[in-house]
This record gives C-alpha cells, sequence and structure tokens, in this order.
C-alpha cells in the first residue's frame, strides 16, 4: 500500500512539472508577439490559457486549498478585479429595474464580462504556487533569458544594416518589413498565431529588454558559486572548478550584453530610460544586500564590463541626437505660436492623451467609463488645437494610470494600492531573505515589471494582453520566490 501511494505522489510531482514546463511555455511566448495585438496571437494564446489554466487548477488544487496564507498584493488584486465584478452586477441591475440612467453610460460598456482582468488575475495567482521551488524558477528564467536573446539576435543585424530607420526589419518577398529572419514565416500560420511581423520600437525595447534581468540574475548567480567553488579549493586542493562553468558564465554574459545593445539600437527613448533607470535600482540593490560579502566589488566589475561593451558596439552619437530631439519637441510646452507641431509629435499626443483622460475622469469619478471605454468619448472631451492635432489620443490616454482612473473610476485606486503593496512586499521580501537565489530571482523578476510600469506612464503598452499577462505572471511568480515554503531544490 505504501508503494502505491508513493507512486501516486511522484506521479503527481511529475505532473506537475509538466504543467509547470508548459506554464514557462505559455509565458516566453508572449515574447514572440513583440508586445502587438493581433487577433490570430490572442485567439491561440487565450485558448492555450484557458486549456492550462482548467488543468493547472486540477493539478493544484490541493497546493490553493491547503495555503490559506495569501500575500496582501494578491488580495488587493483580487478586490479590484471584484469591484469589476460587482460594477458588471450594478449595470445588469440597473437595465433591469430600469434606472440605467443614472451611469449616464451606454451599459454596454459595463455589461462586457471582464474578461481581461481576470485572465490577469487567475494567472497571477496561479504563478505565486507554481514558481515556488528553485528548479522552475531557474527553468522560467533561463526561458526568459533565452528568449530575449533570440529577439536580439533577431534585431541587431537588421539595426545595423538600417540604422536609424524605424521600423527596421528584414525585408521579405512580399515587399513588407519583418522583424524576425523571413525564414521563420516559411507557413502562413506562423505570423497568423505565433511571430508577430512587427510591432512599435517602444513596445519591442520593452520586450527584448524584459528577459535581460532573469539573464543577469543567473550571471550573477554563478560568479557567487564560482567564487565559493575558489574559496573551497584553497581549503581542498582536489577540489577544481569545472571549465564549464566558465564557459557557461562566458555566453551568458555575451548574450546578456547583446540583449543591452539591442535595446539601445533601437532607438526608443522611453524603453532605454525605463531599463536604464531599472538596471540602475536593481544594481543598488544587489550592492546594498551584498556589500559584506564582497559583492559590491563583482556588481561594479559586471557594470564596468557592460559599460565597456556598449560603448564599443554602440553608435552613442545616433542616441545622443535621438535626445537632442526630444529637447526640439519640448518647445511644444511654450505654445510657441511658430512652432511646428509636427516636431513635438509625442509630447503633444502625451499631453492631449493625459487631459481628455483626467477630464473623463472627473466627469465619472465613481464608476469610470468601462474597460476600454475612453476610446469612446475621447472625442467628448477634446480642447481643440494643436494639443489634439495627433489621432493616437483619441484611442489612448498614453499613460497607463491616466487610463485606469478615466475607465475604472474609484476602482482604479485599489489596483494602484495593489502595485504599492506589491512592490513594498518585493523589497520588504528580498531584504529579509537570507538564501542568495533567493533574493536574486526575486529581484532579477521584480526589475522588468519595474521597467514596464515605469515606461506605462508615457506610453499604451500596459493596454495590450500580450505585455500585460506576461507583466502580471512574472509578478505572480516574483512573489512566489519569496514564499515561506519555498523549496529549495
Amino acid at each position: 500500500m505504501m508503494r502505491i501511494l508513493e507512486k501516486i505522489r511522484l506521479s503527481a510531482q511529475s505532473l506537475q512539472r509538466v504543467l509547470t514546463y508548459l506554464l514557462v511555455v505559455y509565458l516566453v511566448t508572449f515574447f514572440l508577439t513583440l508586445g502587438a495585438d493581433y487577433p490570430g496571437h490572442l485567439f491561440f494564446r487565450e485558448i492555450y490559457g484557458a486549456i492550462l489554466f482548467v488543468l493547472l487548477i486540477g493539478v493544484f488544487w490541493r497546493d490553493f486549498r491547503s495555503n490559506r496564507k495569501y500575500h496582501l498584493s494578491v488580495i488587493y488584486f483580487g478586490l479590484f478585479v471584484s469591484y469589476e465584478v460587482f460594477r458588471m452586477a450594478y449595470a445588469a441591475f440597473a437595465l433591469g429595474t430600469g434606472v440605467h440612467e443614472t451611469l449616464h453610460l451606454p451599459l454596454s460598456r459595463f455589461m462586457e464580462v471582464p474578461f481581461r482582468w481576470g485572465f490577469y488575475f487567475i494567472y497571477f495567482f496561479v504563478c505565486t504556487f507554481c514558481f515556488k521551488k528553485k528548479s522552475d524558477v531557474k527553468m522560467l528564467m533561463n526561458w526568459m533569458g533565452w528568449m530575449s536573446a533570440f529577439l536580439a539576435v533577431n534585431a541587431i543585424p537588421a539595426l545595423l544594416m538600417r540604422p536609424g530607420e524605424i521600423p527596421s526589419g528584414y525585408l521579405s518577398e512580399g515587399r513588407f518589413l519583418s522583424f524576425f529572419y523571413p525564414t521563420f514565416y516559411v507557413f502562413d500560420w506562423i505570423p497568423q498565431y505565433i511571430l508577430s511581423i512587427h510591432s512599435q520600437p517602444n513596445f519591442i525595447g520593452d520586450i527584448v529588454g524584459f528577459g535581460f534581468f532573469p539573464a543577469l540574475g543567473l550571471i550573477f548567480y554563478k560568479i557567487f558559486e564560482i567564487k565559493d567553488i575558489s574559496k573551497r579549493a584553497k581549503d581542498h586542493p582536489g577540489e577544481k572548478m569545472d571549465s564549464k562553468e566558465i564557459l557557461y558564465l562566458g555566453w551568458r554574459m555575451f548574450f546578456a550584453f547583446l540583449i543591452a545593445a539591442a535595446v539601445i539600437l533601437l532607438l526608443s527613448r522611453g524603453s532605454i530610460v525605463a531599463f536604464s533607470g531599472s538596471l540602475i535600482f536593481y544594481l543598488l540593490l544587489l550592492g546594498i544586500k551584498f556589500r559584506h560579502k564582497g559583492g559590491l566589488v563583482f556588481v561594479l566589475l559586471i557594470t564596468m564590463i557592460m559599460g565597456l561593451f556598449l560603448s564599443m558596439s554602440v553608435n552613442w552619437g545616433q542616441v545622443k541626437r535621438e535626445f537632442k530631439a526630444l529637447k526640439i519637441e519640448q518647445e511644444g510646452w511654450k505654445n510657441d505660436p511658430n512652432h511646428d507641431v509636427r516636431l513635438s509629435r509625442s509630447i503633444y499626443t502625451n499631453r492631449a492623451g493625459a487631459q481628455r483622460a483626467w477630464a473623463i475622469y472627473k466627469a465619472h469619478p465613481l464608476w469610470g467609463v468601462g474597460t476600454n471605454g475612453y476610446r469612446s468619448l475621447s472625442e467628448t472631451y477634446s480642447r481643440g488645437g494643436a494639443w489634439d492635432s495627433f489621432p493616437v489620443a483619441k484611442f489612448q490616454a498614453m499613460n497607463h494610470y491616466l487610463q485606469l482612473l478615466a475607465e475604472e473610476g474609484v476602482g482604479a485606486f485599489l489596483y494602484f494600492l495593489f502595485l504599492f503593496v506589491y512592490f513594498f512586499e518585493m523589497i520588504r521580501g528580498m531584504m529579509r531573505v537570507k538564501s542568495r537565489f533567493q533574493f536574486l530571482a526575486a529581484l532579477s523578476l521584480m526589475a522588468p515589471v519595474l521597467m514596464v510600469f515605469s515606461h506605462a506612464s508615457i506610453n499604451d503598452l500596459m493596454q495590450r494582453f500580450s505585455t500585460s499577462m506576461l507583466v502580471y505572471a512574472t509578478m505572480g511568480a516574483s512573489l512566489g520566490v519569496l514564499r515561506e515554503d519555498y523549496d529549495h531544490h
């Protein structure tokens, strides 16, 4: 009987391992969308995600049921999704009782089931349980790093061949530019469901940079391991360092540098600033955590090597010209009547979107205008003039947080509280853990999340399903690393 139970237990563990592997594959497929939401890509990933979720619930149900101690951020995210459901139910009640005039909006916006938010929360929650084992977390970080390296290898040759041209890519037989090598589009179903043909440089920069931090975390972990082996070799001369360890480290460093170079060569100012800020934050926390263990020396060494590599491989004159263009765009803030508004496209668009979103929120502070409702009402709140001369502001506020205020009303504050609590829990947890790998893994999964959310203040990438799913699932995985029942094997 004991043997039978043991076989059942081992079978359950093997099934969990297989499903965790399928979950990792699912998450990294979002890298291949380049942050764009094409219908075929969404259809494939929504079907895949729904089937996988059913399987995960069936296999991990015992873990979900037995562990009742959840992170506060899970609770606040759940409250926000509950608000979405309640708002939908209230709209249905208003329609049935004939008091829908109090909403002052078409009920169709509230009757739409909050499918996307529910999907985000489900995978955010599931990932807090599925990535509480060291081997699974390393697998996730490895795949993220290699996917970003794959994107960088595709991007860099085209960027070097066609410098300064946006969009850049490979010219196919159909006379269109593609991000990936044309060979990858050999079958029609590949661009339809799997690989994006192209996307905006702002989106691509963040998606390429997303896997840089997990790759960097594994690099630092390997450096500390090699350092430990060197120490033990002094006391035990028979213990030698495997040359494969050095080769492993060298390849990872090379591909990490390629990823960083690709982010810069894409010339997306928002991506470069968000990426650089997150990297500074990453290195700062790393130096603080390991300041008494010689870790700060390694941090400075890696930073110097990376800086040297980038200084030789990137055309910094071109990057500098791109940022000089920002100064010209900012002249639009002075409302100079002689200023050519076409030179300030991004500034004008962002300001017009922010003004419209704030005006919508003030008009509908309680319920908002419904998820994705901004585009339906934005023209009503247009101020006209040069600030509204670009059409992008009609569809997106170009600010994730202001658009949430406009669309979700008071519920947006639950979302803001969720974000604040998440980053607080992560930083507090990282400073408390004693495990080197736990700290590096948690930091390496949180840093790309910080990068995307900071860039989202001037971009609409978090209004995209492909980007949001990757971000929220990574947030859940980072929390799973800091669980009290984390498995170090």
